[in-house]
């Protein structure tokens, strides 16, 4: 079958639930689960397997006793773009439910803690109010958003740029830069108006994980100083968790945002230390599906965020 018969092939007899069923079939690796779920008996699920199988003119799973089902490379293939054309399907139809109700469409957005609540809250104002949107937030870090991302259960990432391209499929625009500080308890012995790059041997710190962008954008900093990077006593991503620590410890010191600092300086308890010299994190930037970039509710988050990032610099 040449190229041209296969894809009429594909498009004439592969229907949406063949997508889910073969989705199901990988998460569980097992067909008895995707059976089970779709109210069929084993015999009759494997049937509509060996159909697909042949429709895709190859093996989608190999079987296992202790491995279960796993994807050959044409069911990863297929599996992987099943899920996207099923997240489309579910983003037409919210998008339509969503016309139909008067309103401008719904938006999963994946957050770093690391943005200020001053940006996140005219943001989300904007996209509710002048785009008549329906904003979901999930808070996390880097990573793991842009697992949720890459399994289509977000339609973009605010989150940290990596100097190198973006992984494949994905697409990345940098927005803005931060400067880091130092956030210290408010009676800690740490009085300068502007810190010295030093790793305060006798204070406990708290990082980033040690797997985020920002955390090597530290070590990367005080490399190049020819320093030793602090040494970690607690890790989070929770700028709650920093702040109730830091609070709480006269002898706990966290690195992280200025403009995060300062928010949460206004909360009590701690106060912000500048660097004397200039310590940028990484830049913060739109992450979201190439194919998905130019969709009505990524265009428009992708330009109010442009408007309100330039407004940040200037601040700064």
């Amino acid at each position: 079958m040449d190229d041209a018969s296969f894809a009429r092939a594909l498009v004439k007899d592969l229907r949406m639930k063949d997508l889910l069923f073969v989705q199901k079939i990988a998460d569980a690796r097992s067909l008895s689960a995707a059976a089970g779920e779709f109210g069929l008996t084993q015999p009759a699920a494997s049937r509509w397997l060996r159909d697909l199988e042949q429709l895709f003119a190859g093996h989608l799973f190999t079987r296992d006793r202790v491995a279960g089902m796993t994807p050959t490379p044409v069911g990863e293939l297929v599996v992987e773009r099943g899920r996207a054309l099923v997240a489309d399907v579910a983003s037409l139809s919210s998008e339509i439910r969503a016309h139909r109700a008067g309103r401008g469409g719904r938006l999963q957005l994946g957050v770093i803690p690391y943005v200020s609540t001053h940006l996140l809250e005219r943001l989300v104002s904007t996209l509710v109010g002048e785009h008549a949107m329906t904003v979901s937030v999930i808070e996390g870090a880097t990573a793991p958003l842009l697992e949720g991302l890459r399994m289509q259960h977000l339609h973009a990432v605010i989150g940290r740029c990596a100097a190198r391209p973006a992984p494949s499929g994905l697409r990345q625009e940098m927005l803005f830069t931060q400067s880091a500080c130092l956030l210290v308890h408010a009676k800690s012995g740490i009085r300068e108006q502007r810190a010295k790059l030093s790793n305060h041997p006798r204070m406990r710190w708290v990082v980033p994980p040690l797997d985020s962008p920002t955390w090597q954008a530290i070590v990367a900093v005080y490399g190049n100083a020819k320093m030793a990077p602090p040494t970690p006593a607690v890790e989070t991503a929770s700028t709650k968790a920093v702040h109730a620590l830091v609070a709480a410890n006269v002898d706990m010191v966290a690195v992280l945002p200025l403009d995060i600092g300062r928010d949460l300086e206004q909360l009590g308890g701690v106060r912000v230390v500048a660097f004397s010299s200039a310590f940028k994190m990484p830049p913060v930037g739109l992450i979201a599906q190439a194919r998905q970039w130019n969709f009505s509710n990524v265009a428009a988050l992708r330009n109010v965020l442009r408007s309100l990032a330039v407004k940040q610099q200037r601040a700064e």
